[in-house]
C-alpha cells in the first residue's frame, strides 16, 4: 500500500494506491488507486473577539481493490466538517453483493458540541452533552469488540479520536482506513455482510466536569442478534487541570453488557459444508485502561472484571465469573474472557518499586482466589528484591481443593572485573503446598538455596488425571440429582412431590438404580394440571444412554451438533475411570396409592439434551489439558412428556357400548309438592297463579343502563335487605346479603343484552 500526501496551499490531497507484484515468471507489476482525499483548513485567531475561529473541511472516497477483482464494487466515502461551534462527521459504505441486485450500505454520523464557541457542550455545568452519534446499515456487519477493545472502537470513541487514529486531526482517508479498510489483510470494524443488519446510537457527557462517559447502544440482526451495550468513563484529578503531564489521578474504565445469539460452526463431515448450531451468550465484563493511575503518575493501576453464562450452544451451561483472571495453575478454556490482574504499581524515584496483585474466579466447577506482592529495589549496581505470592482453590467436579504459598528473597550485583561484566545473583524460595480430597489431605514442600533444592511430600496423593475414585466417593458429587420441571399447564406446589435420594451401584455390568421415592402418604400437595393438556420435564445431573417410560423404551434420536468429548457409545465416569457405562434413565407414571400405572400410550416423550461438565463425564484416558473442552455435548439428562387434552366421548358403558335412554323419560320431571304449594316449589304449570308485576323488555340499552343506576342505590339495597330478613326467618336464608356495588359497576360491560325488567311491588 502506497500514501501519498501532496500539499497545495491551504489543501491537502490524500492518495491511496494498491501495488499488486504476482510471483509467475511473466510478473508484470501493477498499481491500482484505492483511495483519494482532500481536506482544507482555514480562520485562526480573531484579535479582537480573543478566540480561534479556525476552520476545516475534508471527505475521502476509498475503492476496495480486492472486491473490485472479484466483481463486487465498494465504495467507501466519509466528510468531515469542523466549524467553532460544532464538529460533523459522516461515513458510509455502499456495494454490491451479487448479481441479483442485492447491496450493502451502511451510513454513521457524528455531531460534536463542544466546540470553542459551545462552552464545552450544552446543558448546565454539572451535565453537559458534548456528543452525538447514530447510524445503520443493511446487509453490513459490526465488529463487536472485545473486552479490551472497546478504547480503540471509533464508532464509541470518536472518528477523530487521536488513540483511535493514532495521530492527533486524521486525515480523512485515515478515518476510512480504520474503519473500513480490509486491505493489508486487517480487520475493519465496519463490512458487507448479507443477511445481517445494525443500528447504533450513543452519546458523550460531561458530568462534574472531570468525568467523561461514552455510552452507545448496538444492535444486529440476522441469521441471529446481539443486543450490547457499551461504555467507556474516565475521570481526571484535578478536575480542573488539563494538561495531561499535570495530572495526579486519571482512572479510565471500559465496561461492556452483551446478549449475543449467533450461528457458529460445530464441526464438517467429510467434504460437505460445516454443521452449525446456534450459541447464547450474556456477558457483563468491565477492564480499565492501561494508563490509569492514581497519587502520581509512577502509581499504576489494572485490573478487570467478567460474569459469562452460555445458555444455548456447545458451552451451554456453563458460566464463569472472574476479577482479575484466574489461578497461574488453571487452564482456563478458550471461550472464557480473559481480563488482566488487579493490581497496582507504584514506583519511588525509580529506585523501589511495589507491586500488589488480586485474583477470584468462580466457575460451574471450581473456586480460586489469590494473589501476590513484591518489593524490588534498584540500587545503582546492586538489586534486590522480596516476593509473596499466596493460591486457593476449590474444586466440586470432581471433590478437591488445597493451597500453595511460596516466599522468596534475591539479590543480583553489577560487578566490573576490567572488560568483563559479572552479574552474580543469589535467591532463596520456600514454597509449601496442601491439597485436600475424599480421600484426606496432602502436600509438599521444597526449599531452594542459590542452586541447591530441597523438598519432601507427606498425606495422600494429589488427586490427578492419573487416579480414580470409588462409586460412594463419587455419588457424594451428585446429591438429588433428578427432580421434575413443569414447562405449561402446570402449576407446582411449594416442594415438589417426587425426588431421587441417591443412587447406587449395582454392577457389573456397571449401572445405577434409583433410591427410594417419597412416601406418597407423606408427600406435599399434588400439582394442579390444565384440563387443555400439560407438559413436565424430568431432569437428572447423571446422563442416560437410554430411556424408559412404564418399562417401554423411547427413541432418542440423534444428538444435533456432535457429542464433543464423548468417547464411546455408553457413558464415561471420568473421576472413576470407566468408559461405556450405561445409563438407564426410568420414568414411571402411576395412580396412587395403588400403584396402577398409567396408559400413556397416547402422551408424547421427547429427550431433553443438553452439555454436562467433561470432568465429570469426560475421556478418562485423557489429561486435563487435552480434553476438547469443559462441556461434552448432546448428552440426554432428562425426558419432556407432554399430556394431550383429553378426547371428548358420548356416555358408555364399562365395556365401551353407548347407554341407551328412553325418550319419555327426558320428556317429563316430577317434583314432590308440598301441603302449603299444591304445584310444587316452583310454577311449572300454567295452572300456577301469575303474582307480581308483568315484565317489560327493552331495546334501546335503557334497561341496562336502569339496572346500573338503581341495583345498587339505597333504596333498591334496603328493599333487599327486607327480602333477605323474610328468608332468613323462613329458613331459607342464601347466605349473605351483598350491596351488588361490583356488580352495578361491571353492569354496562357484562351485560350485552336488555335483559327482562319487573317492577317492584
Amino acid at each position: 500500500m502506497l500514501l501519498l500526501s501532496p500539499h497545495l496551499g491551504p489543501l491537502t490531497l490524500d492518495f491511496q494506491a494498491a501495488i499488486d507484484i504476482p510471483l509467475a515468471a511473466d510478473w508484470k507489476p501493477a498499481m491500482t488507486l484505492a483511495g483519494i482525499g482532500i481536506s482544507g483548513r482555514g480562520g485562526g485567531m480573531n484579535p479582537s473577539l480573543a478566540v480561534d475561529t479556525g476552520w476545516s473541511v475534508g471527505g475521502a472516497l476509498l475503492f476496495n481493490p480486492q472486491e473490485a477483482a472479484k466483481g463486487r464494487q465498494q465504495f467507501d466515502g466519509i466528510i468531515q466538517v469542523t466549524l467553532p461551534f460544532l464538529t460533523a462527521n459522516v461515513a458510509g459504505s455502499y456495494g454490491k453483493l451479487d448479481d441479483n441486485g442485492e447491496f450493502s450500505l451502511f451510513v454513521f454520523c457524528e455531531l460534536g458540541l463542544a466546540g470553542r464557541f459551545m462552552d464545552g457542550g450544552i446543558g448546565p455545568p454539572s451535565f453537559r452533552l458534548k456528543r452525538l452519534m447514530g447510524g445503520g446499515g443493511h446487509h453490513s456487519e459490526v465488529r463487536l469488540p472485545g473486552i479490551n477493545e472497546l478504547e480503540k472502537f471509533p464508532l464509541l470513541r470518536g472518528l477523530d479520536d487521536m488513540f483511535v487514529m493514532g495521530v492527533a486531526n486524521p486525515s480523512p482517508l485515515r478515518v476510512l482506513g480504520v474503519l473500513c479498510d480490509s486491505s493489508d489483510k486487517k480487520e475493519p470494524w465496519v463490512k458487507p455482510r448479507a443477511g445481517n443488519s445494525w443500528a447504533a446510537f450513543g452519546a458523550e457527557f460531561e458530568v462534574f466536569g472531570f468525568i467523561g462517559l461514552n455510552l452507545m447502544g448496538l444492535v444486529e440482526w440476522g441469521s441471529g442478534y446481539s443486543v450490547s451495550v457499551l461504555g467507556v468513563g474516565e475521570a481526571r484529578f484535578p478536575k480542573t487541570e488539563r494538561d495531561p503531564d499535570k495530572l495526579t489521578a486519571f482512572v479510565a474504565l471500559q465496561v461492556t453488557g452483551q446478549f449475543l445469539r449467533r450461528e457458529v460452526e460445530v464441526g464438517k463431515s467429510g467434504g460437505a459444508a460445516p454443521a452449525t448450531r446456534m450459541e447464547s451468550v450474556w456477558t457483563l465484563a468491565g477492564v480499565l485502561w492501561d494508563w490509569s493511575f492514581v497519587f502520581d503518575q509512577n502509581s499504576f493501576i489494572s485490573g478487570g472484571f467478567a460474569f459469562m453464562t452460555w445458555r444455548e450452544g456447545e458451552h451451554e451451561g456453563d458460566w464463569v465469573f472472574t476479577v482479575g483472571g484466574y489461578s497461574p495453575d488453571y487452564t482456563a478454556p478458550p471461550h472464557y474472557p480473559n481480563v488482566p490482574r488487579v493490581g497496582i504499581t507504584t514506583s519511588y524515584k525509580h529506585m523501589f518499586t511495589v507491586q500488589g496483585e488480586l485474583y477470584f474466579a468462580f466457575n460451574s466447577k471450581a473456586l480460586m482466589l489469590g494473589g501476590s506482592v513484591s518489593l524490588t529495589a534498584d540500587l545503582a549496581k546492586l538489586r534486590w528484591w522480596i516476593s509473596v505470592r499466596l493460591d486457593m482453590w476449590i474444586s466440586w467436579s470432581p471433590w478437591r481443593g488445597g493451597f500453595s504459598a511460596g516466599v522468596s528473597v534475591g539479590l543480583e550485583a553489577a560487578v566490573d572485573v576490567g572488560p568483563v561484566h559479572l552479574r552474580p545473583r543469589m535467591e532463596v524460595g520456600v514454597d509449601l503446598a496442601m491439597w485436600f480430597s475424599d480421600d484426606g489431605w496432602g502436600g509438599d514442600w521444597s526449599v531452594h538455596v542459590w542452586f541447591v533444592s530441597f523438598s519432601g511430600r507427606f498425606g495422600v496423593e494429589r488427586l490427578g488425571d492419573h487416579m480414580t475414585v470409588g462409586w460412594e466417593t463419587f455419588q457424594r458429587q451428585i446429591p438429588n440429582p433428578v427432580k421434575p420441571r413443569p414447562r405449561a399447564g402446570m402449576e407446582p406446589p411449594d416442594a415438589p412431590d417426587v425426588q431421587i435420594t441417591h443412587l447406587s451401584h449395582i454392577g457389573p455390568p456397571f449401572a445405577a438404580e434409583p433410591g427410594d421415592a417419597a412416601d406418597p402418604e407423606k408427600a406435599s400437595e399434588p400439582w394442579l394440571v390444565a384440563q387443555s393438556g400439560f407438559t413436565f420435564t424430568t431432569s437428572c445431573v447423571v446422563p442416560a444412554t437410554s430411556v424408559t417410560v412404564n418399562g417401554s423404551p423411547v427413541e432418542l434420536g440423534e444428538p444435533s451438533g456432535g457429542q464433543g468429548e464423548q468417547s464411546s457409545p455408553g457413558l464415561d465416569i471420568r473421576p472413576m475411570g470407566l468408559k461405556g457405562v450405561q445409563a438407564v434413565h426410568h420414568l414411571t407414571v402411576c395412580h396412587l396409592p395403588k400403584g396402577e400405572q398409567v396408559d400413556v400410550a397416547s402422551w408424547g416423550f421427547k429427550p431433553v439434551r443438553s452439555n454436562v461438565p467433561a470432568s465429570l463425564w469426560g475421556n478418562p484416558d485423557k489429561k486435563t489439558a487435552e480434553l476438547d473442552g469443559d462441556l461434552v455435548r448432546g448428552h440426554v439428562t432428562g425426558l419432556e412428556v407432554t399430556v394431550p387434552p383429553p378426547k371428548g366421548h358420548c356416555a358408555a358403558h364399562t365395556d365401551g357400548t353407548p347407554l341407551l335412554v328412553d325418550a319419555d323419560a327426558l320428556e317429563t320431571e316430577c317434583v314432590d309438592a308440598a301441603d302449603q304449594h299444591p304445584f310444587g316449589d316452583l310454577p311449572l304449570t300454567a295452572k300456577a297463579t301469575r303474582r307480581g308485576s308483568a315484565t317489560t323488555r327493552s331495546k334501546d340499552g335503557s334497561t341496562i343502563g336502569l339496572i346500573a343506576q338503581q341495583i345498587a342505590s339505597k333504596a333498591t339495597s334496603a328493599a333487599r335487605t327486607q327480602l333477605f330478613q323474610a328468608l332468613v326467618g323462613a329458613g331459607l336464608s342464601p347466605g349473605h346479603d351483598d350491596p351488588l356495588t361490583a356488580y352495578a359497576g361491571s353492569a354496562q360491560i357484562t351485560l350485552t343484552d336488555d335483559p327482562l325488567l319487573a317492577q317492584h311491588v
